[in-house]
């Protein structure tokens, strides 16, 4: 299948092999041609995770009926074929194929999880929400809060808030739009810093891989300290259109002011890049398709780019970067990892062009 784009009955026949796959039911025959279909191109390879994603994510004691779907998953499954062998396997994609078909809006690939630690169990239940690369998610919290979740992401919340605080657990981006209870405050906690108010709409950026932790102020007041201090160490009391950067190595932390839209485009899709360097661009592209970038010449990574992207594909992305500057890449290839069920990033290697 050269053709990145499925058709119809390329895509039935993909999810046919994965499925026998997932459900152990594969011949040789049938993983020797899910493995070669695979390899054949980084959107086979997209496709494949997505549905192995929702298989492994999908809690099987869950009754399917019980899972929210959008609106046009029946006419999606009326393409799909019923009679496939693996019909334990369709009961569960029922519920989640449209988020493979149908184009991401607000939905996402995602599962919630209930923790039950000692201390857990003494103030409720918890919820984790995840989102798997290539897909963000929208969704409220008890209170009313709102919340949108990039991908590569985690939030871990209660399933209801007690007491006289309202506090929720970030790895990685989410942008919230605060219910206001002055008389509960709402702290969004990081891996190094806490992100403290009381109704206001703010971003927060905090990978677990990389020493910069942003917040990024639309309306409202939010106070940012330092997590795991006892003092509570404020690094900052932001104001409206204030940016954050806080680098978790040095402790140290600047603000910058203007348009706030550029840090929180991905909620609706898209990549802004305003006078940003290339370092930053490709840490943007990295997280969303699940890529990790080489570059082999460091004075590349200072290049700036004024440019915005939405709905292109990763392969459309590498190219218009490469006809905008001086960088050239090449795709290297990856080990499915079949077997071991193994997840690998791929790798692209960034480095000058030939004069």
């Amino acid at each position: 299948m050269k053709n990145d784009i499925m058709n119809n009955l390329e895509q039935e026949e993909a999810l046919r092999l994965i499925a026998t796959y997932l459900g152990d039911d594969a011949t040789a025959e049938e993983r020797a041609e899910l493995e070669a279909w695979i390899k054949d191109s980084p959107s086979n390879w997209d496709y494949f995770m997505k549905v192995k994603n929702i298989w492994h994510t999908l809690d099987k004691s869950i009754d399917p009926e019980d899972i929210s779907t959008v609106d046009a998953l029946d006419v999606v499954m009326k393409q799909i074929s019923r009679k496939s062998t693996v019909i334990r396997l369709w009961k569960y994609f029922q519920t989640a194929a449209a988020i493979l078909i149908i184009p991401l809006v607000l939905g996402g690939l995602f599962w919630e999880r209930s923790n039950h630690t000692e201390k857990e169990k003494e103030s409720g239940i918890y919820k984790e929400v995840f989102t798997s690369n290539g897909t963000r998610l929208a969704f409220n919290l008890e209170d009313g809060t709102k919340v949108w979740l990039n991908a590569g992401s985690s939030l871990k919340y209660p399933e209801k808030f007690t007491g006289n605080q309202r506090s929720v657990l970030l790895k990685g981006e989410a942008y919230f739009e605060v219910k206001s209870d002055k008389s509960k405050p709402f702290t969004v906690y990081t891996q190094s810093i806490a992100v403290r108010a009381t109704g206001t709409k703010f971003n927060v950026r905090a990978f677990l891989d990389q020493n910069q932790t942003e917040v990024s102020l639309l309306s409202g007041k939010v106070a940012v300290s330092k997590t795991g201090q006892a003092d509570n160490t404020v690094i900052s009391n932001l104001k409206p259109s204030q940016h954050l950067n806080y680098d978790i190595t040095t402790q140290q932390s600047g603000i910058v002011e203007g348009d706030m839209y550029k840090y929180i485009a991905w909620r609706d899709g898209k990549l802004l890049f305003r006078n940003d360097p290339l370092s930053d661009v490709l840490n943007r592209i990295g997280e969303f398709h699940n890529i990790h970038f080489q570059c082999t010449d460091r004075k590349l990574l200072e290049y700036r780019y004024h440019i915005t992207f939405q709905n292109e594909s990763l392969g459309e992305i590498l190219e218009i970067l490469k006809a905008s500057s001086p960088m050239d890449f090449k795709i290297m290839k990856r080990n499915v990892g079949l077997t071991d069920g193994s997840v690998p990033s791929q790798e692209i290697l960034i480095f000058s062009k030939r004069k």
